[in-house]
């Protein structure tokens, strides 16, 4: 996420650096006369490039400085902004590795974006420009530096579309479990309370029997981890096939349960049972797998029945499938690695804490206070902790495709804005220099709607330039943002052409107070001027 995040930063930084230097072309070009007569004078080019790029730098410091303060001021609105679950908020801030990179940043730009008008500007036609001939090169560079700048802003809009796609597909997945309505904390019983796993069961069956004996509370039941709280384990597992051989397991995670877990979630039981209290207390080797595990070593089979050999805590043993559940999310919303495999409590060593989940009627966060006073009255020396609804963990797990959404959309406006900006920009300029053309060609009986057209079609052809070679970087480029995306490809088609028909949009927008500005040109006042 941070390195897509980067990214986008770096195509703003290069889109912004772009426009920049059109606009330096733009003053480069109206101080012609002003360098050739330097020149004219002995003034050699590299003393003239000198000067062009320290007027460049002047802007790169004070736009860097203005960026600064903009940054500082903008640090408080960026935490606000930060969705909840995202670590490391607090620690925001301008340090000196930020003030480096942002000083390095624009002395770069400066030189680079800056470089380039001052070496076109010295290189001007002297004798050319002082008899008055006017010179359409620059045209063609202002032309190309917009071209990149439509592709890198086109780039840029595709992935804020692609994250967008992935924030609507991630809002839909399934997790396997329903969050709405229940409350989950952690119960920990302190060492010595309990010395034995019988003990140990016995005490969160009573626990069990408090909190369902509450108003309001549906079931309650317990795990070694909460749905998408990042507290699993994984390890290996072999079938009958496999067994004999470790290189050929497979991964799972490893979560274990107390009675009426699925139930309390909202799992659903898709085949078998689930685990009752007895095989708290006894040596049973039972599991429950989820689909994926059942699918992946029993395709088209029932799992009921079947075993596993598997490595639990230095511990080999076959253990017997005696349900399937839906699949549940462990690691991530985006996507699943792998299959789970349930175990009953007693079988991961959970002799002292859980995380408890507990359906209820009504607003979960209500029942945190009489949660806890049902603890006490089991016993004093319970503690109990982390009390939240468990939707905040589906929010969290959420959370960095959020937060990448929020900036990445507003790069790609930003990137949209510019592209506009560059595109106006150059067509306004190239009606301004072609007056005296479009004032003749009215005079000899062009129509206002031919050259409404002219210009129209020079701003379009430009857009639709950038906006192909954008459509290639994009095909190359957002293959990158993979591990980032949810429900959607990288080449996604719909979203190519959706960001496409905006950018035509926009280009013909950016195109029509230039267009009409030709058009309501006098033709005699463009000829005198002429």
């Amino acid at each position: 996420m941070l390195f897509a995040l980067l990214g986008a930063v770096a195509f703003v930084l290069l889109i912004a650096c772009v426009n920049v230097a059109n606009l330096l072309l733009v003053r480069a070009a109206g101080r012609t006369r002003e360098v050739s007569i330097r020149a004219a004078l002995g003034g050699g080019r590299a003393r003239i490039v000198r000067q062009l790029l320290a007027e460049a730098g002047v802007l790169a410091v004070a736009g860097g400085a203005a960026g600064l303060a903009l940054g500082w001021a903008a640090l408080p609105v960026l935490k606000r902004m930060v969705p909840p679950g995202v670590p490391r908020v607090g620690s925001f801030a301008l340090d000196p590795t930020v003030l480096g990179f942002s000083l390095l940043a624009t002395v770069l730009a400066a030189t680079v974006f800056g470089l380039y008008p001052a070496v076109r500007a010295s290189r001007a036609d002297l004798m050319g420009v002082l008899r008055g001939r006017a010179t359409g090169a620059r045209h063609g560079a202002r032309s190309r530096l917009v071209v990149v700048e439509v592709a890198l802003s086109f780039v840029l809009v595709v992935g804020a579309g692609l994250m967008v796609r992935s924030f609507v597909a991630i809002r839909h997945v399934d997790p396997g479990f329903r969050p709405e309505g229940v409350l989950t904390f952690s119960a920990l019983i302190p060492p010595g309370t309990v010395r034995t796993a019988a003990e140990s069961a016995r005490m969160k069956e009573r626990v069990q029997e408090r909190l369902e004996a509450l108003p309001g509370v549906v079931s309650a039941s317990a795990g070694m981890a909460a749905p998408l709280d990042g507290n699993i384990v994984q390890g290996p597992y072999g079938n009958e096939t496999t067994a004999g051989n470790e290189n050929d397991f497979q991964q799972a995670w490893y979560r274990s349960a107390l009675p009426g877990y699925f139930k309390t979630v909202g799992t659903p039981l898709l085949e078998g049972r689930t685990f009752i209290w007895a095989e708290e207390n006894d040596s049973t080797n039972h599991i429950v797998v989820d689909q994926r595990v059942a699918r992946e070593n029993w395709p088209g089979q029932s799992a009921v029945g079947k075993r596993l050999y598997i490595k639990v805590q230095s511990r080999r043993a076959w253990y017997e499938v005696i349900g399937v559940v839906h699949d549940q999310r462990q690691a991530s919303l985006a996507r699943e690695t792998m299959g789970t495999i349930w175990f009953p409590d007693r079988t991961l060593g959970a002799l002292f804490q859980d995380i408890w989940e507990v359906r209820v009627r009504g607003d979960p966060a209500a029942f945190g206070a009489p949660v806890r006073a049902a603890l006490r009255q089991v016993d004093d020396h319970v503690i109990v902790s982390d009390v939240r609804p468990l939707t905040d963990l589906v929010t969290q797990a959420e959370a960095p495709t959020a937060l990448v959404l929020k900036i990445a959309s507003m790069f790609g406006a930003v990137a949209l804005l510019l592209a506009v900006v560059g595109l106006y920009g150059v067509i306004a300029y190239i009606v301004r220099e072609r007056t005296g053309e479009f004032g003749l060609r009215m005079a000899l009986g062009s129509s206002r709607d031919g050259i409404f057209r002219i210009v129209l079609r020079q701003g379009i052809t430009l857009a639709a330039v950038g906006i192909a070679i954008g459509v290639v970087g994009a095909l190359l480029l957002t293959h990158l943002m993979t591990r980032v995306l949810v429900g959607v490809a990288p080449d996604d088609p719909l979203t190519m052409v959706a960001v496409a028909g905006v950018f035509a949009v926009v280009a013909v927008v950016a195109c029509l107070v230039p267009a009409l500005r030709a058009v309501h040109v006098d033709p005699m006042v463009a000829l005198r001027s002429e």
